[in-house]
């Protein structure tokens, strides 16, 4: 797992082969499809690990209070995530199981709809402004907390 992470900040998702996978990880292909049937199946199963992992560790009232604020002081893989987020293959992988691993993983359906309306939020800012979320977290929280968009629009002078 930490060396499929490892080379994913460095090579996009859709170029990453088993072969470089196994090298880096010193293991024969053998030995990694005795674990996997592909590359995709690691990446699945590294998802559910590390949304396990936070979701575990997450203080929910603080994350309810802050989401964008709180994600960014998780141990969540940001620098891979961040990477990946323009591979076409990494982002149909990560928006067909994303929601699945996540209503698995927690019952708490007002934790699953803020991180979903987070996701919502990120992808309507990244494409507006073309800038990482991470520069606009406190705006971010704003938006979700009282439930408009208004404070963009103040921002740009609309």
């Amino acid at each position: 797992m930490d060396t499929t992470l490892y080379l994913m900040q460095r090579i996009p998702f859709s170029k990453l082969s088993v072969t470089q996978i196994c090298k880096s990880a010193e293991i024969g292909r053998i030995a990694f499809y005795k674990q996997f049937d592909s590359k995709y199946e690691v990446l699945h199963y590294i998802l559910v690990r590390v949304i396990d992992r936070n979701l575990t560790v997450l203080d929910i009232q603080r994350f309810k209070d802050s989401p964008f604020e709180t994600f960014f002081s998780t141990e969540f893989p940001k620098r891979v995530i961040t990477f990946q987020y323009t591979d076409n293959d990494f982002r149909k992988i990560l928006n067909d199981n994303f929601y699945e691993i996540i209503y698995d993983l927690t019952s708490d359906d007002s934790l699953v709809w803020l991180i979903f309306e987070m996701l919502s939020i990120a992808e309507w800012y990244t494409i507006k402004y073309g800038k990482s979320v991470k520069k606009d977290v406190k705006l971010l929280d704003s938006i979700i907390k009282n439930k408009s968009f208004r404070p963009c629009f103040i921002k740009d002078g609309n």
